[in-house]
């Protein structure tokens, strides 16, 4: 998920925000959702480490409910955004700028060659259950 967002924030919202001249649109939303997304990953690490059993499922759960919301902004908005970007652009002041970095984004677009990936919800489903959590505990 960090090399996804890191992509993401290094390479793609760059290259749309050239092609389209949008820094203030939906990048910007992207990225203060990665950020949330990395503290309720952090928050995550910290109740597992002192077995808060609690605490690990509700950071699960918003890390679960912030990603199916962030996943959708992207399918819906962000990705048919770059699509459009990443077309031909002619003219302009910046117009040799921009026609590089759609082309740039096409290539980072195309992801008929890369594994599918997990659903947030089927890896959220490995996290141990409550009862699992306890039976650890106490052989501690």
């Amino acid at each position: 998920m960090l090399a996804h967002f890191a992509a993401e924030e290094e390479v793609m919202f760059p290259a749309f925000e050239a092609a389209s001249g949008m820094s203030c649109g939906p990048t910007a939303v992207m990225r203060m959702e990665h950020a949330e997304a990395r503290e309720l990953l952090d928050d995550l690490a910290a109740a597992t480490q002192v077995q808060d059993t609690d605490g690990v499922r509700g950071h699960a759960e918003a890390l679960l409910i912030l990603l199916q919301q962030h996943n959708m902004k992207e399918e819906n908005i962000l990705y048919p955004a770059a699509i459009s970007a990443a077309g031909p652009i002619r003219g302009g002041a910046h117009g040799a700028d921009r026609v590089e970095a759609g082309s740039q984004m096409s290539r980072l677009l195309d992801v008929q060659g890369l594994p599918p990936c997990e659903s947030p919800s089927t890896v959220f489903s490995r996290l141990p259950t409550r009862a699992a959590l306890r039976r650890e505990r106490l052989r501690c």
